[in-house]
């Protein structure tokens, strides 16, 4: 009786003033609500209607609730428009995103992490370097594979796209250089580059392409792969095999 008289009441644009309960077992409303609404098997339905049908509402007041059965959401009014309720990023999909506006990310400098079984697989840590000639470059630090690798505090721009392991972990010091994965590798100058292997190290522009315990510690020195060779000197190359050290 109390809910039919409470929705002719409505019906009949008469004003309430007191709190109201609609509920089957006659208990009082919370002392907090205007309205409180209870069951413990039925919900409550909220007008549902299309996206075009919500938008043609004249003058919507805010804090308007419908549901709109064409994006299969809820929708509310605040401060002039139309809010989704669910207007974060779905696990299905994303439709609508404006290319330089959508992004999934931070807006502050700390590092963001993504895991799988909740172990990092990647970490993103924002980076940046004030030049007097050309003004300041941003350019992040992209960090995949184990949890221990890492790129040393004022380096830019570096990249370890894997590997590594515990004990054994990828590490990259200088700025622009690159670790594509293996395990215990370094690239300790300016656009070095560690393609994979173990235990192999790079200089200034240098590049060692892989294996293991191979070193092309002189400026823009190659060290194609193989074991334990070391190319020493500026331009210095070394094409494979074992224990070769390259001084031109």
């Amino acid at each position: 009786m109390r809910t039919l008289l409470f929705f002719g009441l409505l019906a009949l644009g008469a004003p309430l003033a007191a709190q109201v309960s609609v509920n089957q077992d006659n208990s009082a409303p919370d002392p907090s609500a205007m309205l409180d609404v209870k069951s413990s098997d039925k919900g409550m339905l909220v007008p549902r209607m299309t996206t075009a049908q919500r938008a043609a509402i004249a003058n919507p007041a805010t804090g308007l609730l419908v549901f709109d059965t064409d994006t299969e959401s809820f929708w509310y009014r605040d401060s002039g428009a139309w809010v989704n309720l669910i207007a974060g990023w779905t696990l299905t999909g994303n439709a609508g995103t404006v290319d330089g506006t959508n992004f999934i990310g931070t807006t502050d400098n700390v590092a963001l992490d993504f895991r799988v079984n909740n172990a990092r697989g990647l970490r993103l840590e924002y980076a940046e370097e004030f030049d007097p000639f050309f003004g300041t470059t941003v350019a992040p630090n992209l960090i995949g594979g184990f949890s221990g690798n890492s790129v040393a505090a004022g380096v830019i721009g570096a990249t370890i796209s894997g590997g590594g392991k515990t004990d054994f972990k990828n590490a990259i010091s200088a700025p622009f250089a690159t670790i594509a994965g293996g395990f215990d590798n370094t690239a300790n100058g300016i656009g070095a580059v560690v393609a994979g292997g173990s235990e192999n190290s790079a200089y200034v522009y240098s590049t060692v392409g892989g294996g293991r315990n191979n070193k092309a510690n002189g400026g823009t020195a190659v060290v194609t792969g193989g074991s334990d060779n070391n190319a020493t000197d500026t331009w210095s190359t070394v094409g494979g095999g074992a224990l070769n050290n390259a001084t031109a």
